[in-house]
């Protein structure tokens, strides 16, 4: 068996193995900027995700170097679809809004996760959320 499809199993196990762990969290994927250059979301409402959720106070190296202070990082184990807007980065955009369970919510700050070549996505996706 090749590494990826160990990679693939392994996040399927995990990711079966903590549902009862996982929360849920409303995703509002951005799409573009209005004529008031105010962001527009589709759904408006958002999309029900669940992630597993770490949310504590930390400092973190972005992947430009930079190190920023973070309030939560979310691992979402199931896929996202990408949503195939122009100029956005999928499948989650840094202007996109996530909104924890508490109804918080601050601005992306980081995204990553280790790339499955032959399905074209993230084998597991994490986002980290800054600090106000």
């Amino acid at each position: 068996m090749a590494l990826a499809d160990l990679i693939r199993k392994g996040v399927s196990i995990v990711n079966k193995q903590t549902k009862s762990v996982q929360v849920t969290v409303t995703h509002k994927q951005w799409t573009k900027q209005d004529g008031f250059g105010s962001p527009v979301y589709d759904p408006p409402e958002g999309i029900a995700r669940l992630a597993i959720l770490d949310q504590r106070y930390q400092l973190r190296t972005r992947s430009d170097g930079q190190t920023v202070p973070i309030s939560a990082s979310l691992n979402f184990l199931d896929p996202i679809l990408p949503k195939g807007t122009e100029g956005r980065e999928e499948p989650i955009d840094a202007r996109d809004v996530i909104v924890l369970p508490d109804g918080s919510s601050n601005s992306i700050v980081n995204i990553e996760g280790p790339y499955d070549p032959a399905m074209g996505k993230p084998f597991i996706l994490t986002v980290w959320l800054g600090s106000k």
